[in-house]
């Protein structure tokens, strides 16, 4: 008996070959789609659970900045001041913003207790005059417990219309006149030193508050420029923080112009940033190429098909 080789994946002939390749194309095909859609759902699917929604962030930023100012006012020994700043961080940025409403729909009214109790207990703290390094870091205890609450927090019905948050809607904000918001705030705190230059601080020092919380966060500026510039963010409430500091301290009217000066620099700095225009970011290209590479496999595959041999 003759015996003929075979020649393992040699094509024998056209129709072999076409009822091969034909299952390998469907699989490719499915492969490919299956791919695509896992690279393009899944950054997404992934993150959803983690944003937190820009009212409870603003939220969160000014419980934040109330307890730095209520610190700096009990290091000075202003006991009243501290306590009264406290209060305001619990019943103006956690219940009426309806943070606390959020938490207690959708964490739990345990977790609410457990928040509301801490603001008290910081209270019973600064009126019994503990430490103040035993004062900061209880501060920063519930800090961290309600940073933890806020990823994935829902909104709940006027949440947002409560405050001038609402501003911070990205329609709104992809069309805000920056330079007038700087000049804006630039006019507040000029006021606040012009209090302050009369002999008013107390006055002067609420002021800059409300230039801060007003125009610098309300008007969604502290988040835009913390997104692109977090260094240039931090550099412009640093600004703040030491023209309070410095109101408290009894400094010159000329320091705090210097001060004001030198924010206003950083501030036009946030709107040359801030009027550029980014259409490509690192995070886009990382997300993109993978698609991309995916997308090119799936033409060279479809250019190498042959036609079936009839």
């Amino acid at each position: 008996m003759d015996c003929k080789p075979v020649y393992l994946g040699k094509r024998v002939n056209g129709d072999a070959d076409s009822s091969v390749r034909g299952p390998q194309r469907f699989a490719m095909v499915l492969l490919t789609v299956i791919g695509i859609v896992v690279i393009v759902w899944l950054p997404v699917g992934t993150q959803a659970s983690d944003v937190v929604e820009s009212v409870w962030s603003q939220a969160y930023t000014h419980i934040e900045q109330k307890f730095d100012v209520a610190l700096e006012a009990y290091r000075q020994g202003k006991q009243e001041k501290a306590v009264d700043w406290v209060m305001k961080a619990q019943f103006n940025d956690y219940k009426n913003t309806l943070l606390e409403t959020a938490v207690r729909r959708y964490i739990s009214q345990a977790k609410d207790y457990e928040n509301n109790a801490a603001f008290t207990h910081l209270v019973g703290m600064l009126q019994e005059k503990k430490p103040i390094d035993d004062v900061k870091e209880r501060m920063a205890l519930l800090l961290q417990s309600l940073a933890s609450d806020l990823p994935g927090l829902p909104l709940v019905e006027g949440a947002i219309s409560k405050r001038a948050m609402a501003k911070l809607a990205k329609k709104s904000l992809s069309e805000k006149d920056w330079a007038q918001v700087v000049s804006q705030l630039c006019a507040q705190v000029e006021a606040s030193i012009h209090s302050y230059g009369k002999g008013n601080v107390e006055n002067a020092t609420a002021q800059l508050q409300d230039a801060y919380f007003d125009s610098f966060e309300a008007s969604g500026m502290a988040a835009k420029v913390g997104q692109q510039d977090a260094a240039l963010r931090e550099r412009i409430e640093g600004c703040f923080s030491k023209l309070v500091e410095q109101m408290q301290g009894g400094a010159s009217v000329a320091a705090l112009r210097n001060l004001l000066s030198e924010m206003r620099t950083a501030l036009d700095n946030a709107v040359a940033m801030l009027g550029q225009k980014r259409y490509f970011t690192l995070t886009t290209f990382f997300y993109v190429i993978p698609v991309l590479v995916v997308l090119l496999a799936f033409v060279w595959m479809l250019r190498r098909r042959k036609p079936l041999k009839v």
